[in-house]
């Protein structure tokens, strides 16, 4: 069983996707849009979450186009997806705007490629001939209101307004304990032997409270402690001798006491390191266990 209760935090709330957790993004205004994926049926989902609460607002928005789709932009109002030239071409076409708070389809254009979107207007570009065109757009209706050209001053305004990281805090990445500050490695060291980690650790100190994330090599689900680090370092891709090797994620936060109050398993066997499992939102914890599971924790407590 992946989630594992933590030694004295509850989460807030979680969230189960049905497929693997692809993307999140957030509106800005309370609601978490989440891309959901199964890679074996190539078939790609989207739900909106209550930001506070992680209570659904609408769930399962599929498109005709069931696997070569994906988010652009999210803004406080509105969504907006592409589509590919060809599936075997990353390069993006087309645009659908679909309202947040409903999931509902606004408006589509097939024939052109998105630039950059306020809260009331997006920017999209055309080929026409040998020079793109810019063109502004209601959000709303999705209807011309006016040219831009490329090197317009509102163009270059736009493409760099919004602070799409306001209200967040992410972990600092280190390749080594011995690269962590004195205080953070002994408190790491309280949690899981240094000769058993396995490439980078994840720091985030935040509000007297430190939360590390790790990778650390298992052997036929057993903790390997009495194995050389170097060893360890080398080999826990490949396998040892009989194969057995495997690397398991796990997390923990310490209270400004010292004290663990967090101990989670975020993956119990992976081929390879897992970055960007957890961030701060507004105070906010969020942790992506299992590849599948969004779970929020309150740092305010």
């Amino acid at each position: 069983m992946l989630f594992t209760t933590s030694r004295n935090w509850k989460p807030r709330w979680r969230y189960r996707a049905h497929g693997y957790l692809w993307r999140m993004h957030f509106s800005g205004a309370g609601r978490i849009i989440i891309e959901e994926r199964n890679p074996d049926a190539k078939k790609a989902s989207f739900s909106c979450l209550e930001e506070s609460t992680g209570k659904p607002v609408w769930q399962d928005l599929s498109f005709d186009e069931p696997w070569w789709i994906g988010i652009e932009d999210v803004t406080r109002r509105y969504i907006f997806f592409h589509r590919y030239r060809k599936p075997d071409m990353p390069r993006h076409m087309g645009i659908t705007a679909c309202a947040v708070e409903t999931g509902r389809i606004l408006w589509e254009r097939p024939d052109c490629v998105f630039d950059f979107a306020n809260e009331d207007e997006i920017v999209i570009s055309r080929d026409d001939f040998e020079r793109p065109s810019f063109l502004v757009l209601d959000a709303a209706t999705g209807e011309v209101t006016a040219t831009l050209e490329p090197e317009s001053p509102k163009r270059k305004a736009g493409i760099n307004r919004r602070d799409r990281f306001a209200g967040f805090v992410y972990p600092d990445t280190y390749a080594s304990p011995e690269q962590l500050q004195a205080g953070h490695r002994d408190l790491l060291q309280r949690v899981v032997p240094l000769e058993t980690l396995v490439g980078n650790v994840d720091v985030l100190s935040y509000r007297n409270n430190l939360f590390v994330a790790w990778h650390e090599v298992t052997k036929s689900g057993v903790q390997t402690s009495r194995v050389e680090k170097t060893k360890m370092r080398s080999t826990a891709g490949d396998g040892d001798e009989d194969g057995s090797w495997s690397i398991c994620q796990r997390m923990a936060g310490i209270d400004a006491d010292g004290r663990v109050v967090l101990d989670l398993v975020l993956l119990e066997e992976t081929s390879a390191p897992a970055p960007d499992s957890f961030f701060v939102k507004d105070g906010q914890l969020l942790v992506l266990q299992g590849r599948t599971t969004l779970l929020s924790f309150d740092t305010e407590r």
